[in-house]
């Protein structure tokens, strides 16, 4: 809506991110809108506009930003599940890898490749209550070479065993 343009304007024109989190705020917990509600959670990851850095706050906001269409609901769903992987989502701390998974699925399913090449990684090295899955693993890193030539694929699949980086936020 036109309140998301108004927080264009405060940001890039005003650099007023006080202002535009109020907007945000408003625009995300009372019309449920999904780009407000990503570029809030972008806020809260951040502690930009006079928030406080709240991690939760952000997992709720990328909630909400990936259960409607929108063009940062994707990077939303990816966010949630980077959350839910380090232990940010849960009361007690600790990672919720079942949740990390759903979401970096729908994610991947959906064309996110940051999802994918998280996915294939989870299951490459197993963790606790998540067994290592190499079919899986090899699904995942195939759909990443879906949007890329096959032996990038084959290259980024070979990186992608000598280290793995957890938590690139969309």
């Amino acid at each position: 809506g036109d309140c998301y343009h108004l927080v264009d304007y405060l940001e890039g024109i005003q650099k007023n991110f006080d202002e535009a989190a109020k907007v945000l705020k408003f625009n995300c917990e009372d019309n449920q809108h999904s780009n407000s509600c990503y570029k809030l959670g972008i806020y809260y990851v951040t502690g930009k506009g006079g928030l406080t850095q709240d991690l939760k706050a952000a997992a709720s906001c990328f909630l909400i930003a990936c259960d409607k269409p929108g063009k940062k609901s994707l990077a939303a769903c990816h966010n949630i599940a980077c959350l839910a992987h380090d232990g940010w989502v849960n009361e007690d701390g600790q990672p919720d890898l079942g949740k990390a998974r759903n979401y970096y699925t729908r994610a991947c399913d959906a064309g996110y490749a940051s999802s994918c090449f998280n996915l294939s990684a989870m299951f490459l090295q197993g963790a606790p209550g998540f067994p290592k899955d190499m079919d899986l693993e090899c699904k995942y890193s195939m759909k990443l070479g879906d949007g890329i030539e096959k032996d990038e694929a084959k290259q980024l699949h070979k990186e992608q065993q000598k280290s793995v980086q957890f938590l690139t936020f969309g």
